[in-house]
């Protein structure tokens, strides 16, 4: 289940990248063979004006495959002022391939924006969302949306600090104080030890807190803001060594797909934005094979007045490959000897 949940996710994530490339070249009438949904052999296809859309045998990635005249055949065709990729203008390539990373952006703020305003956050008091039958809390008497203000006189803010106090009471049973209607009342209970965790629950669930759709939006944007703007900083840092180096492949991320399914929808939503604005922002460094890249390249053929020739442009493209098929294999290695351990 957590592998088919992984690939999804990432398919989903590449399918929205390749689709910002798609609808932007489409808009500069840039010509499209094909739009691809997964890799590998066809398995349905159909044709639209004259672009194929087809659906592959492995069920993650996508891609897009323009138009070129030193590949296609004699069927290929431009048709109504369509032109090749690389004979639209720099500025218009330019926005085609920043676009995967846009789309990518654009998609961890849905989903962020819909956390809040759908499924709402934890609350940042010790607000309870639900009880659980027979439970030390629900025999103590604790309802849905109190908030625990204090363990044994002990104030509490938050949940950290809750789970906090009661994990560190030494007493087998203790007092909580609830606010309830504006009430404080005070209830007594008996923890129960969780083995597996090695700590003390009362059996409550935290509470969440729905957004209107206006402020849904505005700190949804701020959100991706603050997230992009942490991780191209973790990045540079990475790269000039100021901190070390993390990566996780899809093997990794199996892992922590499992660990959000056991928390909840929110935090399979919210790794899925996290991944989608990584996706984001690592396409547009000016690395090889990736969009950055591409980029960059415009910069210099902007700079230079010519592109750079295809053999040199390819060995470029063809070493960064390299790198990443290299990379790739390190990583899987990696998080399979985590998983291991």
């Amino acid at each position: 289940m957590n592998i088919i949940l992984t690939l999804l996710i990432l398919s989903i994530l590449v399918v929205v990248h390749e689709y910002g490339h798609y609808i932007t070249a489409r808009i500069f009438h840039v010509k499209i063979v094909e739009f691809a949904v997964g890799m590998g052999p066809v398995i349905l296809s159909r044709s639209k004006n004259k672009i194929k859309y087809s659906l592959r045998a492995l069920p993650f990635g996508g891609f897009n495959r323009f138009a070129d005249p030193l590949v296609d055949d004699e069927d290929v065709q431009l048709e109504n002022g369509q032109v090749y990729l690389k004979d639209a203008k720099i500025w218009q390539r330019t926005i085609i391939f920043f676009a995967g990373s846009l789309f990518n952006i654009i998609l961890a703020a849905i989903i962020v924006i819909s956390i809040y305003f759908s499924l709402g956050v934890p609350a940042s008091n010790g607000l309870v969302g639900s009880v659980m039958q027979g439970s030390p809390a629900q025999i103590a008497g604790i309802k849905e949306n109190d908030i625990i203000i204090a363990v044994d006189g002990l104030a509490t803010k938050n949940w950290e600090s809750i789970s906090q106090a009661i994990t560190n009471n030494k007493n087998e049973s203790f007092k909580l104080d609830v606010l309830r209607n504006n009430e404080i009342i005070q209830v007594s209970l008996t923890p129960q030890n969780d083995k597996e965790n090695n700590r003390k629950t009362i059996g409550v669930y935290l509470g969440v807190i729905k957004w209107q759709l206006w402020d849904s939006i505005k700190y949804g944007i701020i959100q991706i803001f603050a997230v992009s703007t942490m991780m191209i900083k973790l990045f540079i840092e990475m790269i000039i060594g100021k901190t070390g180096v993390e990566l996780m492949g899809p093997v990794g991320m199996i892992s922590v797909v499992g660990s959000a399914v056991k928390e909840g929808l929110v935090s399979i939503f919210s790794f899925a934005a996290i991944l989608s604005m990584n996706f984001a922002v690592i396409n547009l460094f000016p690395l090889p094979a990736l969009d950055g890249s591409k980029i960059l390249l415009l910069g210099v053929e902007k700079l230079r007045g010519k592109a750079l020739p295809p053999e040199k442009e390819g060995i470029f493209h063809l070493v960064g490959f390299a790198f990443f098929i290299i990379l790739t294999i390190i990583i899987a290695y990696k998080d399979i000897v985590n998983l291991i351990k």
